[in-house]
């Protein structure tokens, strides 16, 4: 049983925690990250700082998550860059 729990709990981290920027329910329980299209406020295909400030972010500052996101550092999230990029990795004593 407990075998069962660890590895469903390493599934859904691998495949339900693709994002650091993750939305509430009402509830307050944790759901997928926002889609793109609710993180680029203005519609111009890209996700600002500035807009990606008025979402709300579990741990950690909009500008640390932001520019790690921001994989080729042109100071814009493209939609690409949001749905690829990979978490970083917790310390090997975080298991």
């Amino acid at each position: 049983m407990f075998k069962t729990i660890l590895i469903s709990l390493s599934l859904l981290a691998v495949f339900g925690g693709s994002s650091l920027v993750h939305a509430q329910n009402q509830s307050g329980q944790r759901q997928g990250p926002p889609a793109f299209s609710d993180l680029d406020l203005d519609g111009d295909g890209s996700i600002t700082l500035e807009e990606f400030k008025q979402s709300e972010i579990p741990h950690g500052s909009h500008e640390d998550i932001f520019s790690h996101i921001d994989s080729d550092e042109d100071g814009s999230i493209s939609e690409d860059e949001l749905t690829n990029h990979k978490p970083p990795r917790g310390k090997s004593g975080d298991r």
